[in-house]
Order: C-alpha cells, then sequence, then structure tokens
C-alpha cells in the first residue's frame, strides 16, 4: 500500500464512505495511499487496516475514567443520550430526522451495527460502552502494536511508540466538550 504523508480524518472522507456501498474494495480505495486514520469514521474499520498492514501501530486513546469518557460523550456527540422524558426523545429523535444530512444518520446506524447498542438511546449504558470498546481493542490488536494512550501522559509515550523525536512544542489539548459545543453553534 502506498503511503502519503496525509492523515486520513472522518472531515475529509465521510461523505465519500457513506454515499457508496462499503465493500472491502471501497474501502482500499477511499483509504488508498493513506499512512493514517483517526477518529471515525476510519476507527469502525480498524481491525481491517490492521490485518492489511502488519505493521500497522494503533494508538488507542483513553479518559481517565469511563465515566468521565461518558460525560464527556453525553454533552458532545451522543447529546440525545441525555433526554430525560419520553416526549424529548420522541422529539430528537424527530430533530435528528428532518436535520441531520443522511450520511450521519448512516454513521449512527454503522456504530449502533459496531458497537451492539445506540448510544444516543438514553437506556444505553455509555461507561459500559466505553468500556467494552477499550477491551475489544485490546484483545484484538497485538499487544506489541498497541499504545494505550491518554493525552494527559503528553508526547513521551506517543513519540516512543511511533519512533519519533519528541517536539518542542507542548503536547495539544484541544476537541474538548465546551469546544464541541460552540463548533455545533456555529452550523
Amino acid at each position: 500500500m502506498k503511503h502519503s504523508t496525509l492523515i486520513q480524518n472522518g472531515t475529509t472522507c465521510l461523505a465519500r464512505c457513506f454515499r457508496i456501498r462499503m465493500t472491502m474494495k471501497v474501502l482500499k480505495e477511499i483509504f488508498k495511499g493513506y499512512k493514517a486514520v483517526c477518529d471515525g469514521p476510519g476507527y469502525m474499520w480498524y481491525e481491517v487496516f490492521v490485518k492489511w498492514n502488519p505493521d500497522a501501530k494503533v494508538v488507542l486513546t483513553i479518559r481517565d475514567t469511563p465515566e468521565q469518557w461518558a460525560r464527556s460523550a453525553r454533552k458532545t456527540i451522543f447529546s440525545a443520550n441525555c433526554a430525560t422524558s419520553w416526549f424529548e426523545i420522541q422529539y430528537n429523535k424527530f430533530l435528528k430526522y428532518i436535520m441531520e444530512p443522511s450520511h450521519v444518520r448512516t454513521i449512527r446506524k454503522l456504530i449502533t451495527r459496531l458497537h451492539g447498542s445506540d448510544p444516543d438511546d438514553p437506556e444505553t449504558d455509555l461507561e459500559k460502552f466505553y468500556s467494552d470498546w477499550i477491551l475489544r481493542v485490546k484483545d484484538t490488536v497485538p499487544k506489541e502494536r498497541l499504545l494505550i494512550f491518554n493525552t494527559r501522559e503528553g508526547w513521551e509515550p506517543l513519540c516512543k511508540f511511533l519512533g519519533k523525536p519528541i517536539p518542542s512544542v507542548p503536547f495539544p489539548h484541544f476537541n474538548n466538550s465546551e469546544e464541541f459545543s460552540e463548533t455545533r453553534k456555529s452550523f
């Protein structure tokens, strides 16, 4: 597989991934030439990428606790999970149906299929959702190819794992709940 220096992320391939029926051939074509994937939708196929690239390394980012991740997820990517009444749940579903782009609905369906539960359903135990994901990745990626990484650790473990020098700039901390909410408001 040809490698470029680009990093494929959710914002650059989202529409391409979900406008067409996903097959291994299509998946190979979409990610052809890329050296890395991060975030969604790429993470959904990490097992495939690991098989295709026997030297690939996987960085699994974690939070301090499953509860911390769930709190953040409820404020951001799974905000519908906070609904407390039947009416609010139905209203959220209706708003999502009329306002959410079809590729985002498709992603949500894929997440539900991948994880076995709907993270937007208030009945879903997001702490278990998170913990199950961590265990799944640990169980499917060879230990020597996996870094379990909390961004609080900074550059050192990440650079050591990737065989890269530590940059002289501070480790970036962004994409927190507040920034996510502000970005969402701008749409």
